[in-house]
């Protein structure tokens, strides 16, 4: 074997083996075994592209790529030592000739070097490829499965943002974003739907509770949920994402997401009692209420659902639903309903006030109870305290959510000792009724000792 294909032969071997170990330690431990997925870059869009680790994609995304790079470098290395070998037989026949020498060296360098050129740049190719020169987006990474391109991206102290585009050839629609198995959140479903163009992107918030803070890692598998224009069927694509969380804070501009159940457009009841069942979807959803015809708001501060609510007379009736969120993006929805029938005049029905505990002391917390029943939908209630003997403080107005409920506030007694503490509970229905309690009291004990409450009066 000639000097020179040794040399040849030995710089071919070091320079595959070099590649692939680059390669495989790469593939191996930055994303089988952090991830369970192998990770490439599409080199043409720049895409980074995500694959669970299993038998086809091991050979489809693995195998047979990392062959046919070695293949073109043993291909192009092999045509450059052969031009080489070549060149140099010819130079000796042609040291006499009268051809120009520096277009003849030149030719020699051409094709002698040009093809280790071509072999080195395919080699970068691969490096690029499955992600060894560095990760594919540098210290971090999100990466889809093909045909969807994680563009950009950020984690905050409120959730992950996430910038997807379309490739997949055709318009999507109802496209939301979902992040799980994270190690830190839980996280909830993007919102509004989406519709994503081919060859478009879209922005999707995810929102995370309980993110750890600056700088820590965050990783989690991306759930894309998407519909093809034209297709009934709902199509789900998955990838992943790690990487640091930053000091981020999201501009949220995405008002409420309202869904009315009930009472649907046009409905028709045959009472006077109609119920209200709807969903409100926000990652900081804040408050919500109604107005009904030309009657007050009416607060529903948890966006609770309410069932038998008195329409107050027949006919045809407007609801109009309001949700806002903590960034004061509001939305609303109407609804046109009829109903029919007589009206409620039943008013709430109480029992069983006490206080606890049963001894006072000044500045004791004191927890205040009564039971409350109704015939139809208990609305809210209202505690007022006297503990001065002059003036009563009304307490904030609180929600009931169900038919037989127990009005509950805690307050703060600052009467010194000796004194009488009156107070009484004010409640309401849904059809506008109310009552109110006989007035408590009980005498604030002095140190060491006390009295039981006196009762009602």
């Amino acid at each position: 074997m000639k000097k020179e294909t040794k040399i040849f032969l030995i710089i071919l071997m070091g320079w595959l083996a070099l590649l692939n170990f680059a390669i495989l330690k790469t593939v191996i431990s930055k994303y089988i075994l952090n991830f369970n997925s192998i990770i490439v870059k599409n080199l043409i869009n720049g895409a980074v592209v995500y694959y669970p680790v299993n038998t086809n994609s091991l050979f489809s995304v693995l195998i047979i790529p990392l062959f046919i790079f070695n293949a073109l470098v043993i291909i192009f290395l092999s045509l450059s030592y052969y031009f080489f070998m070549k060149s140099k037989k010819e130079s000796l026949k042609l040291r006499s000739s009268s051809i120009n020498k520096k277009a003849q060296a030149a030719m020699e360098f051409l094709m002698t070097y040009g093809w280790a050129i071509m072999a080195f740049i395919v080699s970068i190719a691969a490096l690029a490829y499955f992600g060894a020169i560095t990760t594919p987006t540098g210290n971090a990474i999100c990466a889809l499965s093909p045909g969807l391109n994680c563009k950009e991206f950020i984690v905050g102290k409120d959730g992950v943002l996430l910038i997807i585009g379309n490739g997949l050839g055709v318009n999507i629609l109802d496209v939301t974003a979902n992040l799980t198995n994270s190690d830190q959140g839980p996280c909830t479903e993007s919102f509004p739907p989406k519709k994503i163009a081919d060859g478009a992107t879209e922005s999707f918030f995810v929102p995370c509770k309980n993110i750890k803070g600056t700088n820590t890692k965050f990783r989690g598998d991306i759930v894309i949920k998407y519909r093809k224009e034209g297709a009934v069927l709902t199509s789900t694509l998955t990838g992943l994402i790690s990487t640091k969380v930053a000091d981020y804070v999201f501009n949220d501009t995405e008002a409420p997401l309202i869904t009315l159940i009930e009472p649907a457009n046009n409905q028709a009841y045959a009472a006077l009692l109609f119920n209200l069942i709807y969903q409100v979807q926000d990652y900081n959803l804040s408050t919500c209420w109604y107005k009904l015809d030309n009657q007050a708001n009416f607060n529903l501060p948890t966006c609770q659902n309410i069932l038998n609510i008195d329409s107050g007379n027949s006919g045809q009736h407007i609801l109009t639903l309001f949700a806002s969120d903590k960034n004061n993006n509001n939305a609303n929805k109407t609804v046109s309903f009829t109903t029919s029938g007589t009206q409620d005049t039943q008013a709430p029905t109480w029992s069983n006030p006490l206080i606890t505990p049963s001894t006072v002391n000044q500045s004791d917390l004191v927890r205040f109870d009564t039971t409350w029943a109704d015939n139809i939908q208990l609305a809210g209630y209202i505690l007022s305290v006297n503990q001065n003997n002059m003036d009563y403080v009304n307490q904030s107005y609180f929600v009931f959510d169900s038919l037989t409920n127990v009005s509950s506030i805690t307050v703060q007694i600052t009467a010194s000792s000796g004194t009488i503490v009156y107070w009484f509970y004010f409640a309401n229905d849904t059809s506008g009724n109310s009552a109110v309690t006989s007035t408590q009291s009980f005498q604030v004990s002095s140190s060491g000792g006390g009295k039981k409450p006196i009762g009602g009066g």
